[in-house]
């Protein structure tokens, strides 16, 4: 058999026979960083997935977790400490006992790491293998939901390099709590905007079981049945307010912590304290417009496209109620952004921002590119190299060829 034409069968076919999957299985055992570059080109999705969820997988075991300074060192150190403790104990403290102890304050982290330490004890890497083909497949399902019924182009394509590398990346899983959260909350909650299912409204709201801080997205789930009867001239009078009008709620914020059960107290007070101050950093110019940049780009697109192109959305109920809660919740977390912890929310921002963008384009009757999608391509590479998610894809040898750590 071809080893070119079966690779070029598995790309397109919906249907796959077992010696392609094999003759490709071994191209990409040889060569695994080819597998990144190739699902740019592949047309039948099962196979897409199946390509990002190995590479994925490698990824998370060759992942650098030695930083004592990192989250993922933590992760790493209490999933050795899982060796030593049964399940009934762990099942009182952290399951029964959520919410109840400091360190109990959400679910995901410490029970897949107890069940891979049940698997593969001692194992760190399959244990970020697993976080890693987790956290990819819900970026997948989120992308999914807008490029599912439209042909791949230039548009789609940047859409994917947006998820994939510059807002929120598969190195976040060094954080995979809140990271893993964001991806979470995006996909249940377009669903529910999407299919208005009380199903997938409570499944958003069960983010705050996969990181704590979540619960400040509830008000906004249970408020935004009120916000959306609002008109479109009034919500987008709030939303330009809020830009220049946010740093009188540090105080409020800093008293809702009195009103919190004790076993929030010490991770609230920790992170309301962890107020933005930049007066003594020298940051470079190319850092900053690559940081910030990139958020500043497609807020003025936002509301560019809900200034003047108002007219295209308001027909279609369904981009409209995205829309509304697009301007909902970055107009809540622009007040909260002097605090660094809620600065986080404007990840989720942005990702819902380049969602309704994207959503907005697909709309449209001509096939040309606008301007506002071809700006994304500098900022998008800037914040790229800025942030360098690109280099861990390189920087270990089981990034080149899985080979190494199977005979080293």
């Amino acid at each position: 058999m071809n080893c070119n034409n079966s690779i070029v069968n598995f790309f397109y076919n919906k249907k796959i026979d077992n010696a392609n999957v094999l003759i490709f299985s071994l191209c990409l055992l040889i060569f695994p960083f080819l597998l990144l570059i190739s699902t740019l080109f592949v047309k039948n999705k099962y196979a897409q997935y199946i390509f990002i969820l190995y590479f994925s997988f490698l990824f998370g075991y060759a992942f650098d977790y030695t930083n004592v300074d990192m989250d993922s060192n933590h992760y790493a150190s209490f999933f050795l400490n899982l060796n030593e403790v049964d399940f009934y104990a762990f099942f009182e403290h952290h399951v029964l006992g959520v919410f109840q102890h400091p360190d109990a304050l959400d679910l995901f982290q410490p029970v897949t790491s107890y069940l891979v330490a049940q698997l593969f004890p001692g194992n760190i890497p399959v244990l970020f293998a697993f976080f890693s083909c987790i956290f990819v497949t819900f970026q997948m399902m989120t992308y999914s939901l807008i490029n599912s019924e439209h042909k791949r182009n230039f548009t789609t394509l940047i859409l994917l390099l947006s998820f994939a590398f510059a807002i929120n990346p598969l190195t976040n899983i060094n954080g995979i709590r809140f990271w893993l959260a964001c991806w979470v909350y995006v996909y249940f909650t377009t669903k529910y905007l999407n299919d208005k299912s009380n199903k997938y409204f409570f499944l958003s709201c069960l983010a705050f079981l996969v990181h704590w801080s979540f619960v400040l997205t509830l008000p906004i789930l249970l408020l935004f049945k009120y916000w959306e009867r609002l008109s479109v001239k009034v919500i987008l009078s709030l939303f330009i307010i809020s830009l220049t009008t946010h740093s009188f709620v540090v105080d409020v914020f800093f008293a809702i912590g009195d009103f919190l059960p004790n076993t929030f107290q010490l991770k609230f007070d920790y992170y309301s304290s962890q107020v933005l101050d930049t007066g003594n950093r020298v940051i470079s110019l190319p850092v900053i417009i690559g940081t910030k940049g990139f958020t500043f780009y497609l807020l003025s697109v936002f509301i560019y496209l809900s200034i003047f192109k108002k007219v295209r959305f308001i027909s279609n109920h369904r981009l409209l109620r995205f829309w509304k809660f697009t301007a909902f919740f970055v107009s809540v977390f622009l007040f909260f952004s002097v605090l660094s912890s809620a600065a986080r929310f404007l990840s989720i921002a942005e990702l819902l921002i380049v969602m309704f963008v994207f959503m907005f384009f697909q709309e449209k009757q001509n096939n040309g590119v606008p301007f506002y999608i071809l700006m994304f391509v500098p900022f998008l590479i800037l914040r790229v190299l800025v942030q360098g998610t690109l280099l861990p894809f390189f920087m270990t040898e089981e990034m080149l060829s899985p080979l190494f750590f199977v005979f080293n």
